[in-house]
């Protein structure tokens, strides 16, 4: 079952710290997060699946839904250490009935 949230408040970073320079611009939000008991928790991640050629602040407004998804937080290092997180991205449309109908012919396919 996926994390879903609400954007509390953001953030375009320019400046970034050293570590996160090769990812700007980008965005960090306070998000709202849904957990399973039945609260919510104000977490900080970073929001991400966001078309960088738009302006960042036109694409997420406060209180628009977001789902939490695992992501590369920091770029790797010089070891190849690649560090994953929670980040947020807006919520996926689901698949069209046509789409998944296609899909299951392929699968089938590869397999028949």
């Amino acid at each position: 079952m996926a994390l879903t949230g609400e954007i509390y408040s953001f953030t375009v970073v320019h400046e970034p710290p050293s570590t996160h320079e090769g990812w700007v611009p980008y965005v960090m939000a306070l998000v709202k997060v849904n957990v399973p008991s039945g609260r919510q928790r104000l977490m900080t991640m970073r929001v991400t699946d966001l078309d960088l050629t738009r302006t960042l602040g036109d694409q997420i407004q406060i209180g628009d839904q977001v789902e939490v998804v695992t992501r590369q937080i920091v770029p790797p290092s010089e070891r190849g250490v690649i560090v994953y997180g929670y980040t947020a991205r807006q919520p996926l449309e689901p698949a069209s009935e046509e789409w998944q109908g296609e899909f299951r012919k392929y699968i089938l396919s590869l397999f028949g």
